[in-house]
């Protein structure tokens, strides 16, 4: 057999054999290690040097014959064995000094999954049939949006939540009108989703909504950068670093606008790149841009800082029309042929912007009776109170920003990142072909980058704002990646084939690092799935016997529970739950009410109370009465204890409503009205009589009732919460008052 024939050297696979087996030996060290860490009694063996060798030794032998094996293939195929080369990143696991199991879970599979997917995507240079992730184009975007959506779904939300996402969640309910613009298109398709059949509660198939956009926020950064020549393994990679950045993670586990922004900016930015470069002779993607960016605005107006540049593709795309004859007429119908896109794109727009007419039709059902004026329509196109939040001269007022801003770049994606991003930008603007894409680029991130410096929010973190910046950053760092892969192959021409596969891998396995690092440093502060206490306790507070037609005076942050239960699911809709704007519009509503024999309840502090009115605990709440509860509850759990200031302690409850936490009322009865504050104290204790927590101290009623208000004969309900540590072993404990 001759050496063209193909046949392999016998010698030819000790470096391939040599890579698989150390990149085997260091993923084996990293899953012993990650064994031990996450159960050490299953895995004492790998407690000690000989348990964790002989894994390692088990894992360099299979990484040892992998890399031979490749090495072996017919010639062309040899430079498939690069793909071991990301194993390495086992070794960072394996040496980590800190122990953190999230670390080096990621890390090692990481490292196996890149490692895996080089190895399918290598093509050999002499094979006329690509290779099997290249003949199935479809595997690299579905494998990006598949990932990203199992890691925004474990992570998401699986109720109600807090601040904006609370009140998105009820507007989607009841069909309502959320602040700001009025959201009508987020409204809108979170409703779509809480009708799908995905089982979960209401609010988490809201929840679904944010994830499933922010994933397609990913595929749209892909696809922008596989326009803009990056390879698929820097797009991937880039695509990716940007779907498990911090920034849009964090929109993607609860309702908001934010990742639907993102996925809509994405979808207009390869739209303006499809129309600044492709033919002239198709007017198509003109009115799919013009219609994508009505809706976006209906979401979130900052779209707008998109416009420069979707003007300069439009621009571009009527001067190469008008140049080019589409269609082939002179005079006056050539003008018409030009300007008839123009009038359809206009069309497209309004279409897209309709979506607003959903604030009109809504607004007789939520407005509270107000008539529905122009004057209103343009507060919420304006974008409501966050218009006045928009200064276009607080770059210069306050240069300091620029600072912020670049520390929130470089927070993202790394110092190489947004070195990549640069260079993916010199390399795009130095290509006379790319150089509008490269323009287009530019106008984008200016035009948000500017938007951050120029609004002022009451939050001192606006990180939400700089998501499509990170997504336009992630597109160039794409770019930038690909170039360096280009310049190291350009660097040495004649390289062998594997020498050109080390090249390119060892750049992608260095670059991982950003999304990886991300994923373990981020997942357990971004993860909400852990229990849905809020609905939990807010199911429990409704549960409780209230008055009929009661007023609730509610804390916005603590009360958003069952206020969504209510708008949501019915639960006590004859309940009048209420948040004002401040302290002294709660006493007014609170006196006016108890004037008209209403009976209220309190779900918020408010000072000064006992002075006037009685109170008792209701669950969580505190009911507030004029006249003193004279008449004995039944009580669950009845005791006889006197304690300080000849107060009895009469009885009590302990309820089990959410893990972690029992639920303690205690029930007081005092003849006399005791002469000083007392505090109450609890203390849980083992059976041994060892304490293993205890309280600060609180003033009964949540803190609303001081004893030396108690009127003479009254009996105080008094609701506590008794935390458990996590430490605490089963056993029987006791509660000392």
């Amino acid at each position: 057999m001759t050496a063209s024939s193909g046949a392999a050297h016998p010698l030819r696979g000790w470096r391939p054999a040599l890579l698989g087996a150390g990149g085997g030996a260091l993923a084996g060290t990293a899953v012993a290690r990650l064994l031990f860490e996450t159960s050490p009694a299953a895995a004492a063996a790998l407690a000690d040097w000989p348990g964790v060798l002989a894994l390692a030794g088990l894992a360099a032998l299979l990484g040892a014959a992998a890399g031979w094996r490749l090495a072996a293939l017919p010639h062309g195929h040899g430079g498939r064995w690069p793909a071991l080369l990301p194993l390495l990143l086992a070794g960072l696991a394996a040496a980590a000094p800190a122990t953190l199991p999230l670390r080096t879970l990621v890390l090692t599979t990481g490292a196996l999954a890149l490692s895996i997917a080089l190895g399918l995507s290598q093509t050999p240079a002499d094979s006329p049939r690509p290779s099997p992730t290249a003949r199935r184009a479809w595997v690299w975007p579905l494998a990006l949006v598949v990932l990203l959506l199992a890691l925004y779904l474990r992570t998401l939300a699986p109720g109600v939540g807090e601040a904006d996402a609370f009140e998105f969640q009820v507007s989607v309910a009841r069909l309502g009108i959320a602040h700001g613009n009025g959201y009508p298109l987020l409204i809108l398709i979170g409703k779509l989703f809480e009708s799908l059949p995905l089982g979960g509660a209401p609010a988490w198939r809201v929840n679904v909504s944010a994830a499933v956009a922010a994933a397609l926020a990913a595929l749209g950064v892909w696809a922008v950068a596989r326009r803009l020549g990056a390879g698929r393994g820097p797009a991937w990679l880039a695509a990716f670093a940007f779907g498990a950045g911090p920034s849009l993670w964090a929109r993607a586990t609860e309702i908001e606008a934010y990742a639907l922004n993102a996925a809509l900016v994405m979808a207009l930015a390869s739209l303006g790149l499809r129309l600044l470069e492709g033919p002239a002779a198709s007017a198509r993607p003109l009115y799919l841009l013009a219609l994508t960016f009505g809706l976006a605005f209906t979401n979130h107006l900052t779209v707008l800082m998109l416009a420069p540049a979707l003007g300069l593709a439009g621009l571009a795309w009527l001067i190469r029309r008008w140049r080019a004859g589409h269609p082939p007429l002179a005079g006056p119908r050539r003008w018409a042929a030009v300007l008839q896109p123009i009038g359809l794109a206009l069309l497209s727009l309004l279409l897209g912007l309709s979506v607003y007419l959903y604030l009109p039709l809504r607004w007789p059902a939520v407005g509270g009776g107000e008539p529905f004026t122009l004057a209103r329509l343009v507060y919420f196109v304006r974008g409501g109170e966050a218009a006045a939040q928009f200064d276009p001269w607080l770059p210069l007022k306050e240069p300091q920003r620029f600072g912020y801003v670049w520390r929130k770049l470089t927070g993202e994606y790394t110092w190489a990142g947004l070195t990549l991003a640069g260079l993916g930008l010199v390399a795009l603007a130095r290509r006379a072909g790319r150089r509008p894409a490269a323009a287009f680029l530019g106008l984008a991130l200016a035009g948000y980058l500017y938007f951050v410096l120029a609004y002022n929010p009451p939050e001192p973190d606006f990180s939400d704002f700089f998501i499509a910046p990170y997504a336009f950053t992630a597109v160039l760092m794409a770019r930038g990646l690909q170039g360096v892969i280009d310049g190291l192959g350009a660097r040495w021409p004649g390289a062998p084939e594997a020498g050109r596969a080390i090249l390119h891998h060892a750049a992608l396995t260095v670059f991982a690092l950003i999304p990886l690092t991300s994923i373990w440093t981020n997942l357990p502060r971004l993860d909400l799935s852990a229990g849905d206490e809020r609905e939990a306790v807010g199911r429990y507070t409704l549960s409780q016997p209230l008055a009929e037609g009661a007023t609730l005076l509610a804390d916005p942050k603590r009360f958003a529970a069952p206020y969504y239960l209510q708008a949501a699911e019915g639960v006590r809709p004859d309940l009048d739950i209420m948040v004002l704007p401040d302290e002294a519009a709660y006493r007014a509503v609170l006196d006016e009410r108890l004037a008209a024999g209403q009976a209220v309840y309190l779900a918020r502090y408010l000072a000064g109370l006992g002075a006037g009115y009685s109170l008792r605990s209701v669950g969580p709440l505190a009911e507030v009465a004029a006249q003193p509860f004279l008449a004995r509850p039944a009580v669950p759990q009845p005791a006889a204890a006197t304690l300080a200031g000849a107060v009895e302690l009469i009885g009590f409850n302990v309820e089990a409503v959410v893990p972690g936490a029992r639920y303690l009322t205690l029930y007081w009865h005092a003849a006399q009205t005791p002469a000083a504050s007392l505090a109450v104290y609890l203390r849980l204790v083992n059976a041994a009589g060892e304490p293993v927590w205890q309280s600060a101290g609180a003033v009964p009623v949540n803190g609303l009732y001081p004893t030396n208000a108690w009127r003479p004969g009254e009996y105080v309900a008094d609701f506590h919460v008794l935390p458990l540590p996590a430490t605490l072993p089963p056993g029987t404990y006791s509660v000392q008052v």
